[in-house]
């Protein structure tokens, strides 16, 4: 069984097992955050049981099979209704599904390494030859998969950006990207036009620097690659707005932009940079109470992933 746990401290007979000096002296906060890492063995049997990661505004579980990475993005601000709307439960949060498929059992079920480092904030899902690491910006709504693929020959990849909502979305291509918008547009019960919902997302995926193809198949888009460098990234952005107005797609066009402006090696160093400095802006010592452990990692998954 695969378990989170979260360690209290007593500051008389616990502080000499952990990397730490005392409240007051200094704390190796690496050490001390890495030991509450996820880290699984094998594959896991549901996409729940996948490594969340996230910046506070958009967040996937990263969920692999033994071929595929699966993604199933999220942002804290899509919303299919609103309040003065129907009254009918409102389904909130989803922007789209992402398979990225390597055509080959890359991650044997019984041969394969996940880790989710809490102090780096990055998803790692590493086979015999196909290694991922997985991001999601603390700078800008991208999420970034940087993939190591030491097979033999020019191997295949297939990123599938798939609809949640199909009736309310339009897939479509955009030079070397992929794009998926959904539009929920939903008049009020009260008749009055200014209390209609509206409310627009687009998700944005390019592979920067490799050719590829790209087809259409219903609510389906795939980009197909040949990467000639063992070395590559899948980024993939999004936004959201309120706005009928605004242009959603060139929205999220602008993060992605951001992203593919700097090489994978200096966005990393941005990301690891914020979350060194978020661990140690504090440190908190709490007592074994259910009730206060509860809170807390509740307040840290608020930030972590939506």
């Amino acid at each position: 069984m695969n378990t989170f746990s979260f360690q209290s401290v007593s500051a008389d007979t616990e502080k000499d097992k952990l990397p730490l000096q005392s409240a007051v002296g200094e704390i190796d906060y690496k050490s001390y955050v890495s030991q509450f890492d996820l880290k699984y063995d094998k594959l896991m049997n549901l996409p729940r049981n996948g490594l969340p990661v996230g910046n506070g505004k958009m967040g996937s579980l990263v969920y692999a099979t033994d071929s595929q990475l699966k993604y199933y993005l999220n942002r804290v601000d899509i919303f299919q209704s609103g309040s003065r709307g129907p009254a009918e439960a409102d389904d909130c949060c989803t922007a789209g599904d992402v398979d990225i498929n390597f055509w080959g059992a890359v991650f044997p079920k019984d041969n394969v390494s996940q880790h989710l480092s809490f102090y780096e904030a990055e998803a790692t899902v590493a086979g015999p030859e196909v290694t991922s690491s997985t991001i999601a910006w603390s700078d800008h709504d991208v999420m970034l998969v940087r993939v190591h693929d030491k097979r033999k020959g020019n191997n295949t990849v297939t990123v599938d950006l798939k609809a949640v909502n199909p009736d309310k979305t339009e897939v479509k291509r955009l030079g070397d990207k992929i794009v998926l918008k959904q539009v929920f547009d939903v008049p009020s019960d009260t008749g009055i036009k200014e209390n209609d919902h509206y409310n627009a997302s687009a998700v944005v995926i390019s592979v920067p620097d490799e050719d590829a193809a790209i087809s259409v198949e219903n609510k389906k888009i795939r980009l197909n690659a040949h990467p000639e460098k063992k070395k590559y990234t899948v980024l993939m952005a999004s936004a959201s707005t309120f706005d009928r107005n605004e242009d959603v797609i060139q929205k999220a066009l602008n993060e992605l932009k951001y992203a593919e402006e700097q090489n994978y090696e200096k966005t990393r160093n941005s990301h690891t940079k914020w979350w060194r400095e978020y661990w140690s802006k504090s440190f908190i010592e709490i007592d074994n109470k259910p009730e206060l452990i509860e809170k807390w990692v509740t307040f840290f998954s608020l930030r972590y992933c939506p």
